[in-house]
């Protein structure tokens, strides 16, 4: 069974059941909206064995940067009331297009945003699987005749082209931090966790979910993290 995993357009969690057991395995998921996708479904049975995407269970000092996204649609909009452009580099396409989704809802309309035929290309895709992304004040950045000023959205950056521009360099992540890795474990509180895909901490003093969770009296899990090119009997 296929569920909605959120964090990027067609992500899907799968729900497997084998020899009576419930096997669920996320892929990279995410448990809040994201600006194109809502947060993730999950399953209504009572789950045996989570083998889930634990890109930071071992790294408890590690918050998403709240606010982030507000913040920069600020920053632009101060630079273009000041009458200087706006040039937001993101070399990561999805995330390109995550974040067109998000200014050009942010943004007033008469703030004309320019993106580059990296990102343009994307655009097209999505729009022929019926996900509109081109607003009024959207364009191609090969337009003749642009309207100052504006933002320019780009994955590929030429410091030439943009030296009189504001530079924005869009670096956020769509991926579940520690607490909300502990808030999915605990919302699903299968009875065995195997986390994926999680380096050691750069912090020695931070915990993992499972030394955080194992002193929690609701929490049934047991965890395992999964080393490479090991096997694991389920």
């Amino acid at each position: 069974t296929f569920y909605n995993a959120g964090h990027v357009l067609g992500a899907m969690m799968v729900l497997f059941t084998y020899n009576n057991k419930k096997i669920l395995y996320t892929g990279d998921y995410s448990i809040a909206d994201t600006p194109l996708t809502p947060s993730c479904q999950l399953p209504d049975e009572d789950i045996d064995i989570l083998i889930m995407c634990g890109l930071h269970a071992k790294h408890e000092s590690y918050n998403k940067l709240n606010g982030y996204l507000p913040h920069i649609t600020n920053k632009i909009l101060r630079t273009i009331n000041s009458g200087k452009s706006v040039c937001c580099f993101t070399p990561h396409l999805s995330k390109g297009v995550e974040f067109l989704e998000y200014i050009s809802r942010s943004l007033p309309d008469n703030v004309p945003i320019y993106i580059d035929d990296t990102i343009l290309n994307l655009v097209r895709y999505f729009e022929q699987l019926n996900i509109p992304l081109m607003k009024k004040n959207i364009y191609p950045l090969s337009a003749q005749n642009k309207m100052y000023p504006h933002v320019v959205l780009c994955a590929r950056f030429a410091n030439n082209n943009y030296s009189n521009y504001e530079r924005i360099d869009i670096k956020y992540s769509l991926h579940d931090d520690f607490e909300d890795i502990i808030n999915f474990v605990k919302r699903i509180n299968p009875k065995t966790a195997i986390i994926v895909h999680s380096p050691a901490s750069n912090d020695e003093n931070d915990e993992t979910i499972e030394q955080h969770l194992m002193i929690d009296a609701n929490c049934r899990t047991q965890f395992i993290f999964a080393e490479n090119q090991e096997i694991y009997v389920l």
